[in-house]
């Protein structure tokens, strides 16, 4: 055997290895282009999640009452069209503006049937809401707000207390429009 027969054999040999290297090299970065945003997505997944447990453990006082809540808010996602992330931001500000963990589920079941009726975004609804339940009472700007998405509050509210929508627009201006009266319109809009 010469040297040029086994320097050839040597070098393609060497060869060899450097094309099989550099196509598992290659295949091993196309991989890892592929999962890489995946992985990102998920620990931002995870971020997000720990998050919300901390903000949620600090308005109820209780990691137990907490992760409870949680649990219900991603169980309801399940079955609506909302995100999880967009009822989690909601049923904060409701809890902020003083609802009950144990009936935040059911609010945001009846907030979510309005704002998929009328196409508007559920954390918005759920602001005007938390509002109005902090005043104790409705102003005209939450009335209009509300009307001016498509909800029709004034109907509702003119229904249940047996007046003409005039008449309840004079209430709303002389304060006497509670927030019980806009739950009950909620839930009279919604249980149909």
């Amino acid at each position: 055997i010469s040297r040029r027969s086994t320097g050839s054999a040597v070098s393609g040999a060497i060869s060899a290895a450097i094309t099989v290297l550099t196509a598992t090299f290659g295949a091993l970065l196309a991989m890892l282009a592929l999962v890489g945003p995946g992985l990102g997505f998920g620990v931002k997944l995870a971020a997000e999640a720990q998050q919300a447990q901390i903000a949620f453990e600090v308005m109820l006082g209780s990691a137990e009452l907490a992760q409870q809540t949680l649990g219900e808010i991603r169980g309801f996602a399940i079955k609506t069209p909302f995100g999880e992330g967009e009822l989690i931001s909601a049923s904060r500000a409701l809890i902020a503006f003083g609802e009950s963990a144990g009936n935040v589920v059911p609010v945001l079941g009846r907030i979510g049937d309005i704002s998929s009726g009328i196409g508007a975004p559920i954390g918005e609804i759920a602001e005007i809401y938390g509002k109005a339940r902090v005043q104790g009472r409705l102003f005209a700007q939450d009335m209009n707000q509300l009307a001016g998405r498509g909800i029709p509050i004034f109907t509702a509210l003119a229904d249940q207390l047996g007046v003409t929508e005039s008449a309840v627009k004079k209430l709303v201006e002389k304060g006497e429009i509670e927030f019980s009266n806009l739950e009950m319109a909620f839930e009279s809009l919604t249980s149909g």
